[in-house]
């Protein structure tokens, strides 16, 4: 009855105007003659009742969106498919102060269950808490809440917790209020011994005269040690294999470093206002948009735009720059090379191909990280058809992002015919017309994420599927 009176409550707050409270969502006991409807079309997915008498609940993921979502009015519940690993649930209601959330990391096929309950309102403040790395859960008040985008929090002292695997705790008490509007935090790495090979470097030069964007992306660069590979068209890509994958082949590789996320909105904003650089896009009429239908090319469009050609936001900037052509991705990794006084480019077509298959770690598999691409990428099944934050999917064995999916990565190769035999750290064809793409993007099918997957176009090309990741050599 109790609980009943509570949802009626909660029901009338949202026809009285002006009325506003808050709800949040708790984990609810199994219920002993819950029915389970898994014939749905994501079998390997985990199964979210959420239960409460309110109509018109909204739900995303902070991984992006929710892959099924279903009202069932009898249980008075709803039914969501989700990717299983951990991330926010968002909820969000009509009339509501805020958006409330749950910390939920679900396994395969599980079933979580949650109710919608009440509690007394109080003043909130809209604030954008930036946090390196865009990874990490971030907690206030113990509640889990969204990083890198504008969100309400109470109008007081709050306890805020970092939490990251590799990274220092962060937890510390910070005062909210309507005078500041941007935090801005970055955790400290705990040292390993990939962090000392970087540190022990002779070409490194002290960070902290560097901007944050640009400090954050040396922080992240991966070492990948070198060995041999069979690159192309192997088993486990199960006869989806393209004539240009074809045939496969040993490679050897020497040691480098990766950047662990795709070149982001942000650093690309560094590199132009330190430059003026003027990109093809605003050279020559720029770039191409998704229409929802077909790319159009749409003049004033260049890297600050989304791939549907909308003026990114603040919250956005974390996602991977797009909209750049392979002549942009060289132009920046020159004045990144300049700035760093290091050895940044673009990485090889068989560099990219070795770290998505995990390197020396590396298992058979048939996407960048595992074979379940749910997990693992941002792709035409899951991705909203836009670009996401990076660093939000699973990583693969190295811990390098992003590798399948999210956009597609410019490599410094000419495309040219794969040679059978053995080869020793290939560069690509000596010239040619095209430039090689790898990885897929938030437009691809499955196929088209595999990690032998090639693609490649003009390098003054560009649109809102395509970026760039670096390496260092």
């Amino acid at each position: 009855m109790r609980q009943l009176y509570a949802f009626f409550l909660i029901f009338l707050s949202l026809s009285v105007r002006g009325q506003l409270r808050e709800f949040y969502v708790t984990q609810r006991e199994p219920d002993g003659n819950l029915v389970v409807q898994a014939n749905w079309d994501f079998p390997d997915n985990a199964l979210v009742f959420v239960y409460s008498d309110l109509e018109g609940l909204e739900f995303r993921s902070s991984l992006g969106g929710i892959n099924r979502q279903y009202y069932n009015q009898r249980a008075s519940r709803y039914e969501l498919l989700v990717t299983p690993q951990k991330q926010i649930l968002f909820v969000a209601a009509y009339g509501f102060i805020e958006e409330r959330v749950a910390l939920i990391n679900p396994a395969p096929k599980a079933v979580l269950l949650y109710q919608v309950e009440e509690r007394k309102g109080q003043d909130m403040v809209a604030v954008y808490f930036r946090i390196y790395p865009p990874d990490a859960i971030m907690m206030v008040d113990e509640a889990p809440t969204a990083i890198n985008q504008t969100v309400k929090v109470p109008s007081r002292t709050v306890r805020l917790q970092l939490i990251r695997e590799g990274y220092y705790e962060v937890d510390e008490m910070i005062s909210i209020s309507a005078d500041q509007v941007n935090y801005e935090f970055s955790m400290e790495m705990i040292a390993n011994d990939t962090e000392e090979v970087m540190e022990s470097s002779e070409e490194k030069t002290p960070t902290s005269t560097l901007p944050l964007a640009i400090q954050h992306l040396e922080r992240d660069m991966v070492f990948v040690k070198g060995g041999k590979f069979m690159r192309g068209c192997t088993a486990e890509q199960l006869g989806l294999c393209l004539p240009e994958e074809k045939p496969a082949h040993r490679v050897l590789l020497n040691d480098f470093f990766m950047g662990k996320y795709e070149v982001t909105v942000a650093q690309f904003a560094v590199f132009i206002e330190a430059t003026g650089y003027q990109t093809d896009a605003d050279r020559f009429g720029g770039s191409s948009v998704w229409t929802g239908e077909t790319w159009k090319k749409s003049p004033g469009i260049n890297w600050m735009y989304s791939a549907a050609g909308k003026k990114r936001a603040e919250d956005e900037f974390d996602h991977p720059v797009v909209h750049v052509s392979w002549n942009d991705a060289v132009a920046f990794c020159k004045w990144l090379s300049d700035l760093t006084e290091k050895n940044y480019r673009l990485p090889t077509e068989a560099e990219w191909e070795y770290a998505a298959r995990g390197g020396q770690a590396a298992n058979a598999t048939r996407y960048a990280g595992g074979g379940d691409l749910q997990v693992v990428a941002w792709y035409k099944s899951n991705s909203g058809m836009q670009t996401q934050q990076v660093g939000r999917k699973e990583a693969n064995e190295l811990g390098i992002y992003d590798l399948s999916g999210n956009v597609w990565e410019w490599c410094a190769d000419w495309y040219g015919k794969y040679a059978a035999g053995e080869i020793h750290d290939p560069q690509g064809a000596r010239s040619g017309t095209y430039r090689i793409l790898r990885g897929g993007s938030w437009l691809s099918l499955p196929k088209r994420c595999r990690v032998s997957n090639r693609d490649y176009n003009k390098p003054q090309s560009r649109g809102g599927d395509s970026g760039f990741r670096v390496v260092l050599q």
